[in-house]
């Protein structure tokens, strides 16, 4: 996708859902890296109660924690690339019009732009004396 429609298709997103698709994806991968977080320290407790507090239990544990880290960061690298390139996204051959669109009349000529931008001049002129 072009970089233009790429942004055209972030703002067009944004402006629908209220936030950014990224932010979503994002609060995602958070929110299974907090349960993470969550499951490694009851293993961490129950080793603790199991074994005592000892150098290879919290070794065990940490190992635990980094090879599931390191496997929810891959397997998220994907959830987010297929996310945001097939699911939040708009293909660039769709036109989409907001409900709050229908009504415009976007069909402006460029003497009609030329005449609007001249009064816009004039009242800011006008404002900032």
């Amino acid at each position: 996708m072009p970089p233009s429609k790429q942004g055209n298709n972030t703002a067009i997103l944004i402006e629908h859902f209220g936030f950014p698709a990224v932010a979503f994806v994002d609060d995602v991968i958070n929110s299974v890296n907090d349960h993470l977080y969550t499951a490694s320290e009851g293993i961490s407790r129950m080793v603790e109660g199991e074994l005592g507090v000892s150098e290879e239990g919290e070794q065990g544990t940490h190992m635990f924690e980094t090879l599931m880290e390191s496997s929810i960061d891959k397997a998220f690298d994907v959830f987010e690339l297929y996310t945001l390139q097939h699911t939040l996204s708009i293909h660039p051959d769709v036109n989409i019009e907001l409900p709050h669109y229908e009504t415009l009349d976007l069909s402006i000529k460029a003497k009609e732009e030329e005449e609007l931008d001249a009064a816009i001049s004039q009242a800011r002129s006008a404002l900032l004396k």
